[in-house]
């Protein structure tokens, strides 16, 4: 299937490109685009998708980057279906690319219903083999589309309207080695002026000693972390973090889950170097923004900024700097 992926790699007419470096470097023209969002502001959505992932890169062109699809059948109703294509939908933009960390059904669940009904024009995950409907559908869909397949290594990266987004995990031999798809997901950095975030879909403690043994100090710092394994005690080790030395970390978990996700001592953990820490349990969707200098979260119930001392945190908010 992933050979048959490959072969169907399509070129799509008119639109500025999207440029994959990797070995090579391979360009894939766009669809025109569709309405711009907010000049120089780029939003990362940590959609409220239960006990999964789901995220929404919005570029300051209004296009977007999805990272993961949510749960779907049959632990859950279809994620893609029910939360994120209406969420793009309402408001608007060309679905550019679709990140999958890693084949866990509370990450690609929706993401066969999601390559149908947005046609992103490039799917980028590991390549991590598993037996899964889910998996299997997805690949199914998106060779049904035409949707340019691209494994994610390191190396790879991404400019999409002046947002970078380059993968540090996995490489070829981490992954050949790997039996848990967690350990094999895919670790986005994403840069924009001075700003950075940190996204690592499941990764546990071995491949975060792998990124500390393998990726620079510059590669692993950042602003923003998106919390591994929806805050589990398996993940976010305190080597890990002393690395990342985070200002906002971000959990996507769901209400009440039987896992006991966020895990306390990961929160105490957070807390005690500082961070701000936002859960979707707690405050449903999370909208982070910024102009590449300065940051500020967004939720239902109001707005934070680590700039802005007099903001008070809205709900959510376990933790903030003093």
């Amino acid at each position: 299937m992933i050979a048959a992926l490959l072969a169907a790699v399509v070129r799509r007419t008119a639109g500025p490109p999207l440029v994959i470096a990797g070995a090579s470097a391979t360009v894939l023209a766009w669809a025109p685009l569709a309405p711009r969002g907010d000049a120089g502001v780029v939003e990362l959505h940590v959609l409220d998708v239960g006990q999964g992932d789901a995220l929404a890169l919005r570029t300051p062109r209004g296009r977007w980057l999805l990272v993961d699809a949510g749960p779907g059948p049959p632990i859950a109703p279809d994620a893609g279906r029910r939360t994120i294509i209406p969420y793009v939908r309402r408001r608007g933009g060309e679905v550019a690319t679709l990140v999958l960390t890693h084949p866990d059904l509370d990450h690609v669940g929706g993401a066969p219903t999601l390559l149908a009904a947005l046609e992103p024009d490039a799917l980028v995950e590991p390549g991590f083999l598993a037996t899964s409907g889910a998996y299997e559908g997805l690949l199914d869909s998106a060779l049904a589309h035409g949707v340019a397949w691209r494994p994610s290594r390191r190396g790879l990266s991404l400019d999409l309207d002046g947002v970078r987004v380059r993968v540090l995990a996995p490489d070829s031999a981490w992954l050949a080695a790997q039996r848990d798809p967690n350990e094999a997901s895919t670790i986005l950095r994403i840069e924009y002026g001075a700003m950075a975030m940190l996204l690592v879909g499941d990764a546990e403690r071995e491949q975060e000693a792998w990124l500390l043994a393998n990726a620079t100090a510059d590669e692993l710092r950042a602003d923003v972390l998106k919390v591994g394994h929806h805050g589990s005690r398996t993940s976010s080790t305190a080597a890990f973090l002393d690395a990342v030395r985070p200002r906002v970390a971000l959990v996507s978990v769901g209400r009440g889950n039987r896992y006991g996700h966020p895990a306390p001592s990961v929160l105490a953990a957070l807390a005690a170097r500082g961070a701000a820490v936002f859960r979707t349990d707690v405050a449903g969707t999370l909208v982070l923004r910024t102009n590449g200098r300065s940051l500020e979260l967004v939720t239902a119930t109001g707005t934070w900024s680590p700039e802005s001392s007099s903001r008070s945190a809205p709900a959510g908010a376990v933790s903030s700097p003093p």
